[in-house]
């Protein structure tokens, strides 16, 4: 598995450099940790490093790589975050003071943005390093000018006490520089945080699996095609609805695959549109692998994402992709790795899960060649050393030279 092949990346001078070091990772949720964290946590202990999470909720298999978890009241509801924002602060504060922590490595919005203005509430003698991840900033080329403007302003705020800053695609990294946010030597990309593609891999699965799973979804169906993704608003389930209302002269099936607060409209928006016999609805699922692997693509209509996750899985899984070109997926589909759509086109989406229907083999070279770019680009064998060179930088240097370049 994924951390024996870590394991072997942790050389003799990263363990020197490590060891004894205390770094805090904090997230919003422990299900951030536990879906892209893990490698590099297993990573830093085996260097020798001390490290801790902070993040609202966890379970036992988030816990046992941790020397502690620190349980916070995080939402993501930001008006919550609002009114609990001075005893996290406080909660915090006291945290990163008594346990003198050397890194503090933030990730997803609103524990980002908390933890990070936090800081001006402690010495600066006694601020640990602090690296930013973003995972997509919330101002985007979608957004609006008002939303733009007010989260652009807020993260020019919390930048002042960023030492690093880590950009997971072109579009961020791009407007970063521009803005300023650091300097241009403190701001970094990497693409991604990586996927093992050794678990992603269709050759895992035999063709008995992959037909009884068919099998059980769509027996006599000869087109299945899967969303992955939460339903939320910036997802837009809808268009997906539309298009297959567009398209309902095809023999087809689409699997939606998660949860969320729009679950419910969504299906009742199925309904009035009369394709509830041309989708069907799973839920939360842990067998994504098979999903991907049975099915003859897999569509995201996001409209704000950072680098999608699920497109790399279906990258990897050899399974073809349909996405709406945007910030992050651009960096992962364009060039012929994919297929692209204007976002909230409902005709241009219609039109590419036809042409996947339609051109099989062209669709087929189109995944493989898909493949071939996870494991030279993203797998978490080039990525995660990528990332473990900033935590180097930041130990060798600190933070006080980035408040001089600053």
């Amino acid at each position: 598995m994924i951390f024996g092949r870590l394991n072997k990346m942790v050389e003799k001078e990263f363990r020197d450099i490590f060891c004894n070091k205390k770094i805090l990772f904090v997230t919003t949720i422990s299900r951030t940790i536990k879906a892209f964290l893990l490698p590099y946590v297993s990573a830093l202990c085996e260097s020798g490093a001390i490290v801790d999470a902070m993040c609202s909720g966890t379970d036992k298999e988030v816990e046992k790589y941790f020397r502690k978890v620190w349980s916070i009241r995080f939402t993501r509801n930001p008006m919550l975050a609002l009114l609990y924002l001075p005893s996290l602060i406080n909660r915090i504060r006291k945290i990163v003071i008594n346990e003198k922590y050397d890194i503090v490595h933030v990730h997803t919005p609103i524990a980002s943005f908390i933890t990070r203005i936090t800081m001006a509430f402690i010495k600066k003698e006694e601020r640990p390093i602090v690296i930013d991840t973003a995972h997509g900033f919330h101002f985007h080329p979608l957004g609006n000018r008002i939303s733009n403007a007010l989260f652009k302003g807020l993260e020019k705020f919390a930048a002042i006490y960023t030492d690093y800053l880590i950009t997971i695609n072109e579009w961020d990294y791009n407007n970063a520089l521009k803005s300023k946010l650091l300097a241009e030597n403190k701001i970094f990309f990497i693409k991604g945080i990586g996927i093992d593609t050794s678990f992603y891999d269709p050759s895992n699965l035999n063709d008995e699996d992959v037909k009884r799973f068919k099998d059980q979804i769509c027996p006599s169906c000869p087109s299945l095609f899967c969303v992955i993704a939460e339903f939320n608003k910036d997802k837009r389930h809808i268009d997906i609805l539309n298009a297959i209302y567009n398209l309902k002269d095809l023999t087809m099936k689409v699997i939606f695959v998660g949860d969320g607060r729009l679950k419910k409209k969504i299906k009742r928006k199925a309904e009035r549109l009369r394709v509830t016999d041309k989708v069907i609805f799973l839920g939360y699922r842990n067998d994504i692998p098979l999903i991907l692997r049975a099915s003859d693509a897999m569509i995201l209509t996001s409209i704000r994402e950072g680098m999608p996750r699920v497109i790399m899985e279906a990258m990897s899984m050899k399974t073809p992709v349909i996405a709406y070109e945007i910030r992050g997926v651009i960096d992962l589909l364009s060039g012929g790795y994919g297929i692209l759509v204007k976002p909230k086109s409902v005709k241009d989406l219609a039109d590419a899960i036809e042409w996947i229907i339609k051109n099989p083999s062209e669709a087929k070279a189109m995944a493989i060649k898909a493949r071939e770019k996870m494991i030279k680009e993203h797998d978490i064998g080039v990525v995660l050393p990528q990332h473990i060179d900033v935590y180097e930088q930041a130990i060798f240097k600190g933070h006080h030279e980035t408040e001089e370049d600053n």
